[in-house]
């Protein structure tokens, strides 16, 4: 499978569960909108009017986001992210209520092909079909938003009430941190530095998502995600998460010194370990995890700079995990790291060949 054909594949494969969820939406509520309808108007509800609703409801929801995502694709949704949040609502808005109407005319146009069922449409129905899609589309709309703002799978998480009350659980934690930070601030001001980390964040986002990882925050220039501590084999996707986020780095060098001059680069820290998880705060809820393998991995993640790595666990981490082909790990030795009373048995990982090498950092 060459590159283009495994990116699109990806890029599909992460924007299902959004696209089965719109359709599932779509189809609920056009199976409601339909029973009204018979019900208020007609006096005259059949079930047939469900299948028949939903039906309609996944053709329009389908229609509205294909040509949603074609505008996107056409560099306005770069746009409109650097617009104020007045003028963007603006011209979101209209941009969703063409969509909409091109999306309700697409459908009719399809089951009801008669002219004159057409006008008839148009004159008696149209209005009424587009406020309530309308109003769909704005339903559907917040929850995608807050899915966005928060994870997809944490959003899953408060809905469930997984972590009402504080709960123990094994995780593996993640903490890639963007080298010389500093440096690139005072070199480029600080705007354009965080458009930097922005768009380098942004690039790396797919690949954590491809191998299950969860992202907790964004801690400035640094980001801190998680998986399930589950089998060695399955455990394994955090290295393969590593690797994919040095190759996408690699990748885009190029790109980011012709548009920033610089190069942005990690250095990853993993530990793996008992942790209590539970929702902290009120007027902005999170899911807190507290336990020492989040201070490991920090520890860890700091100490790849005197020795010279880009990426460095322990021992007792990799034991819990199967060793993907072409990795390999390299033992620094035995230290206390800060903050901690017992030894950690330090170990550097990395791929046999390549730019993110082992050979190529220093070991």
């Amino acid at each position: 499978m060459d590159r283009a054909t495994q990116k699109f594949v990806d890029h599909m494969t992460r924007h299902l569960p959004t696209l089965m969820f719109i359709l599932i939406a779509g189809a609920s509520f056009g199976a409601f909108y339909s029973m009204m309808i018979d019900q208020l108007l007609f006096r005259n509800f059949t079930f047939t009017a469900l299948p028949r609703g939903a039906v309609n409801g996944m053709c329009v929801a389908l229609a509205m986001t294909v040509l949603e995502y074609s505008v996107v694709r056409a560099g306005i949704g770069q746009r409109l992210q650097t617009m104020a949040f007045v003028p963007a609502f603006a011209v979101r808005s209209l941009f969703t209520a063409v969509n909409l109407l091109a999306a309700l005319f697409i459908n009719h146009a399809l089951f009801h092909p008669s002219w004159v069922a057409f006008d008839l449409w148009v004159e008696k129905a149209l209005m009424r079909d587009f406020l309530f899609a309308a109003g769909t589309a704005s339903i559907i709309q917040f929850a995608l938003q807050a899915k966005r703002l928060i994870g997809g799978r944490t959003l899953a998480y408060f809905l469930m009430g997984r972590y009402a009350q504080p709960v123990q659980e094994k995780r593996i934690f993640l903490l890639a941190d963007l080298v010389g930070s500093t440096a690139m601030a005072e070199q480029l001001g600080d705007e354009k530095a965080l458009q930097l980390i922005s768009r380098y964040f942004l690039d790396l986002d797919p690949a954590i998502y491809k191998h299950g990882g969860v992202i907790h925050n964004y801690v400035g220039d640094e980001i801190v995600m998680s998986w399930k501590d589950r089998s060695p084999r399955e455990n394994s996707r955090v290295l393969r998460c590593i690797t994919d986020m040095f190759a996408i780095t690699h990748a885009n060098r190029q790109d980011y010194i012709d548009q920033f001059g610089v190069a942005p680069t990690l250095r990853v820290g993993m530990a793996a370990g008992q942790v209590a998880a539970g929702e902290c705060g009120w007027q902005k809820r999170q899911v807190v995890y507290v336990g020492d393998a989040i201070n490991i991995a920090k520890r860890l993640q700091e100490a790849c700079k005197p020795y010279r790595v880009a990426a460095m666990t322990d021992a007792e981490t990799l034991k819990r995990m199967e060793m993907p082909t072409g990795y390999r790990t390299f033992k620094l030795g035995r230290t206390t790291l800060r903050g901690r009373e017992t030894e950690t048995l330090m170990t550097a990982i990395g791929t046999d060949s390549g730019p993110y090498s082992l050979a190529v950092t220093g070991n």
